[in-house]
């Protein structure tokens, strides 16, 4: 009877671990699952702008001469060798779920799932 008891109290013991570690890569998926979210939104976002600001200078530079034209786009290139060196440095989309609050509140759960974890195990 002792020994069912004792098989009774690990398992239960490991249950609970097993769910708080369940509950653990949960809340880290769904962070992941956030962030992706938001950098595909603002990509979108990103995308639409640049498609109408090229139709805008499309139709400015029918209306220019041809050598603002050419010193426009040369212009336009190099701000955009700029932009994908900056991009290459640093996801700008990742960085948005990078904030004090969140990571804070995001390290604190993880720690207090860690350490019940940790009590359960001994």
């Amino acid at each position: 009877m002792e020994k069912l008891a004792a098989v009774q109290a690990e398992l239960s013991q490991k249950e609970e671990k097993w769910r708080l570690s369940s509950l653990k890569r949960h809340a880290e998926q769904s962070k992941l699952e956030a962030i992706l979210r938001a950098a595909q939104e603002n990509n979108e976002k990103l995308k639409k702008k640049a498609d109408f600001l090229e139709l805008t200078l499309l139709s400015q530079q029918k209306s220019m001469d041809k050598d603002r034209v050419r010193k426009i786009q040369d212009q336009l290139n190099e701000r955009n060798r700029a932009i994908d060196q900056q991009m290459s440095r640093k996801d700008v989309h990742a960085a948005a779920a990078q904030r004090a609050t969140f990571d804070e509140t995001f390290e604190s759960q993880m720690n207090a799932l860690d350490s019940k974890i940790k009590r359960l195990g001994r």
